[in-house]
């Protein structure tokens, strides 16, 4: 660690420090340390202050009267109080033989309470003041250090204590809570992260048992505190005997199944102690079984912090191992064999060991998207520099289709002449029938070099789409003239339903979609029919063409847009290059006209071309 940051260390603790130990100290109090103790029997003994029943064998049950002195020297100006800061919440407190204040309306609580008593001015007289404290316990019987004092002054140190003992604790475990519900909406929507799931439940029962704890408000009828509190205590060892099996890169399986087995067992038996009045004895008893999961999960946690020797981790092993030490000190102190001066540490020791655990996992979650960012950085770049490779290799290549095509189509029109003027000296059958072959090949060929030289001109960019208000009776007039041939050849049934509607696009790029698409229909129909119609729609014209043909599959309807792309063709004798549809979709691309696609092989297929109605 940087010598600047153990400066920012030190200072913290420095003022910590400060404001809770010195500013803590009193000034211008008494304390009140000796005490005559009188039990319920008569017996008398003299004690020191703090006293603890169960330290010197006294049971922690039971009442009780303390007598004490108060020496008062010189005349008393102003009010005084007396802070008890652990009396039991059932107690009588007299001075001088008046009864200042009396308690005996509640249950008496798991831990004594603090108790300041204002005494009446004139009350107290110089020399020695008598005063009795008469107490009756449930459990952790006892009287701390009694302190008196000018009222400010008793006030103040009682606030003190008061915000160390209380106001610390809730505002660690509000932090910590909601850290933890931050974490549990993260990991509803990432429930495979285990470590996120099993700290987020951890940290939000953890932290509302002790919020519970500190609420003056929290009543509910017997035994359902206790009940509730068992419960919460051993579902936070469950979980954290979880948490370090899934943080850890070592994993036992007997500690998994003693978790799962050693968790349900224990609730049960807390359920039959309360139904049968005894959940306190059960608590007593049944709470060292929970040292089998929270001793393990420790080490665990101590020795992922060894391998991965980050501060972060070690700080996350030391908060378990903390917590672990809090929850043995609360569990004697609770037995009564801690001073009754003390206070629980789980409430303190378990938000903190939860906020350092939460950085950490916030920490990685925050690692993982910079890395996240940077691989899609990196991702994003490299498609890029892909893209502009592709682009410059497709300018390539359809530069090169261009200038292929045009340089082709004047020595391919010379041989075609030439062979037009062989036919025409042609002496025999023969020779006639090899020339009109060739003469086929030819057309063929013409027709592909002026397909490949459109979809290169389309591919570049160099066609410009000039959109104007064409009618479609004549395009559909010439359609048929074009196609009408070649359907009759294969005895198929054109129909081209007449139509008055008027659309806007460009002329010649809309006539060559419609014969590509309507040339494939007649080419793959061997029986049946091919329909051409225009429907109006909602401001449109949906220009269909419809066949009976072999259909398409439905995972081959993306294909058959690419270039040089022949379903079946090849196989069936079909003449053709695959270059019509790639020609219709950048068309209809550049005009901006969707293109639908319906087809049911077997039955047919229907091509639809939606265009702004004129």
């Amino acid at each position: 660690m940087r010598p600047r940051l153990w400066r920012g260390w030190a200072a913290l603790l420095c003022g910590l420090w400060w404001m809770l130990v010195a500013q803590a100290l009193p000034d211008g109090e008494r304390e009140l340390r000796q005490a005559r103790f009188t039990a319920e029997d008569g017996a008398t003994v003299d004690v020191a202050l703090p006293d603890t029943w169960g330290l010197r064998g006294r049971a922690m049950q039971g009442s009780g009267r303390y007598e004490l002195q108060l020496e008062m020297t010189g005349p008393i100006a102003g009010a005084w109080s007396l802070y008890l800061p652990r009396v039991s919440s059932h107690h009588d407190i007299r001075v001088n033989g008046v009864l200042l204040q009396s308690q005996h309306g509640r249950v008496p609580r798991q831990h004594p309470e603090p108790a300041v008593v204002a005494v009446p001015a004139g009350l107290l007289q110089p020399g020695s003041n008598h005063v009795e404290v008469v107490v009756d316990y449930g459990i952790r019987g006892g009287l701390s250090r009694v302190w008196a004092g000018p009222s400010d002054l008793v006030r103040k140190h009682a606030a003190r204590d008061h915000a160390w003992e209380s106001r610390l604790p809730q505002a660690l475990n509000l932090v910590a809570l909601t850290l933890a519900l931050t974490m549990l909406l993260l990991w509803l929507q990432r429930r495979e992260d285990g470590v996120l799931g099993s700290f987020s439940l951890l940290a939000s029962i953890a932290c509302a048992r002790n919020l519970a704890y500190f609420d003056q408000g929290f009543s509910l009828p017997e035994p359902w505190p206790d009940l509730l509190f068992f419960f919460a205590q051993v579902l936070s060892a469950y979980l954290l005997a979880r948490l370090a099996l899934a943080a850890s890169d070592v994993k036992p399986r007997a500690l998994r199944r003693l978790a799962d087995g050693l968790t349900p067992v224990l609730l049960l038996l807390g359920c039959a102690a309360a139904a049968t009045g005894s959940i306190v004895l059960a608590r007593r008893w049944l709470y060292p079984s929970l040292l089998l999961l929270l001793a393990p999960a420790v080490l665990l946690l101590l020795a992922q912090a060894w391998r991965q020797r980050g501060w972060i981790v070690a700080a996350v092993a030391l908060g378990a191992a903390a917590v672990s030490v809090a929850g043995f000190h609360d569990y004697f102190y609770s037995l009564g064999q801690l001073s009754i001066e003390g206070h629980l540490l789980l409430p303190d020791a378990a938000p903190i060991f939860l906020m350092v655990f939460g950085v950490w996992r916030l920490r990685g979650l925050v690692l993982a998207l910079a890395r996240g960012e940077r691989l899609n950085r990196l991702l994003e770049s490299r498609i890029e520099q892909r893209t502009r490779a592709l682009h410059r290799a497709n300018g390539v290549k359809s530069a090169f289709l261009a200038a292929a095509s045009h340089d082709l189509r004047q020595p391919i029109l010379a041989v075609s002449l030439m062979v037009g003027m062989a036919r025409q000296r042609a002496t025999d059958a023969d020779q006639e029938g090899l020339l009109n072959r060739a003469q086929q090949g030819l057309d063929g060929l013409q027709r592909f070099m002026s397909e490949l030289l459109d979809l290169s001109r389309l591919s570049t960019g160099a066609v410009k789409a000039k959109v104007v208000e064409v009618p479609l009776q004549p395009l559909l007039d010439e359609l048929a003239l074009h196609l009408r041939t070649e359907a009759d050849a294969k005895d198929l049934e054109l129909r081209i339903r007449p139509t008055p509607l008027s659309v806007r696009t460009d002329p010649t790029l809309i006539a060559q979609v419609l014969r590509n698409l309507s040339g494939n229909a007649v080419r793959h129909t061997e029986r049946g029919g091919v329909l051409v119609l225009a429907r109006p729609r909602r401001g449109q014209v949906w220009l269909e063409v419809w066949d009976t043909g072999p259909g398409i599959p439905a995972d081959q309807r993306e294909a058959i847009f690419d270039e040089f792309v022949r379903l079946g063709s090849s196989a069936s004798g079909t003449p053709g290059w695959g270059l019509g549809l790639a020609i219709v979709r950048q068309s209809l691309q550049l005009l901006r006209h969707p293109l639908e696609l319906d087809s049911r092989p077997g039955s047919g297929s229907r091509f639809r071309v939606r265009l702004p109605r004129a």
